[in-house]
């Protein structure tokens, strides 16, 4: 059940980037997104990681599901789950405020979701195999 909750944040997640990709959003286009169609996205992603969030964070669960693993990798994609949820609301909040960026302040945009969200799908691999992701 935690693998599955995962995967469907991480899915989620994806979903957000997709829709990201298919309205062109970049740095310089972020004041275009159409902010409706994204906050479906948003709302979504935010539902899948507090679902997540909860199972993981139950202990019985993990023993139940024999996840030995589960203090070194599951914490790692948690965090990772939860900074991908955070540069969502950032890119949310920067464009319905018109925040503007400057060279030490690139969180809230579409490159750094997308780092992100590269991190928290490469943890949830090793999650899922037990192996050091990097």
């Amino acid at each position: 059940m935690i693998r599955f909750h995962a995967l469907r944040a991480i899915m989620a997640a994806e979903a957000m980037e997709e829709e990201l990709i298919r309205q062109d959003v970049t740095l310089e286009t972020l004041n275009e997104l159409d902010v409706a169609s994204y906050r479906v996205m948003y709302d979504q992603l935010t539902k899948e990681v507090a679902e997540y969030i909860a199972v993981a964070d139950d202990p019985t669960r993990v023993e139940g599901e024999e996840l030995g693993s589960y203090n070194l990798y599951g914490n790692m994609l948690k965090q990772k789950i939860m900074l991908v949820k955070a540069s969502a609301t950032d890119l949310l909040q920067r464009v319905e405020q018109s925040r503007t960026f400057n060279e030490y302040n690139k969180d809230g945009t579409p490159k750094d979701y997308k780092q992100k969200l590269q991190e928290a799908v490469l943890e949830y691999y090793a999650f899922v195999t037990g192996s050091d992701p990097g």
